[in-house]
């Protein structure tokens, strides 16, 4: 298995920043991408597999909790980006295996680029160590 066995996602309701981000994810050797302009109902479905989701949605400021925590549902194991509106609630947490970053929408793509390919590398970390596992629990 590798990173692009299955798609990263971009959520943007912005084509240019659609654009942007999946160029970014190329020149880091991410291939298989796929860009969205609506976040999912976490009871429509789940998507477990899903290695990265970046989201930068006009979304109204007092949703922005609830549509992280729907993101963390929808997509249980992907490393997740989400730009927020007003920078005031910015974080950067680790739990069990993944990364969620909120960062605000006007950090500069200096600062954005190496958080991704940080994220991008946790992806590519975590699939080399379950690929192990599955390896090491076929041959006992």
């Amino acid at each position: 298995m590798n990173l692009n066995s299955q798609p990263s996602l971009v959520f943007s309701d912005y084509p240019l920043k659609s654009m942007l981000y999946c160029n970014m994810l190329a020149e880091m050797g991410v291939n298989l991408i796929e860009t969205l302009d609506w976040i999912p109902d976490p009871d429509d479905f789940r998507m477990p597999q899903v290695p990265l989701v970046v989201v930068d949605m006009n979304l109204p400021r007092d949703e922005e909790n609830s549509h992280l925590d729907e993101l963390k549902i929808v997509f249980p194991n992907a490393q997740i980006v989400f730009f927020e509106e007003d920078h005031k609630g910015a974080f950067l947490q680790h739990t069990d295996g993944r990364d969620v970053a909120r960062i605000g929408k006007l950090m500069d793509l200096a600062e954005v680029r190496p958080l991704l390919h940080s994220m991008i590398e946790a992806c590519r970390a975590s699939l080399l160590s379950s690929a192990s596992l599955n390896k090491k629990a076929v041959n006992e």
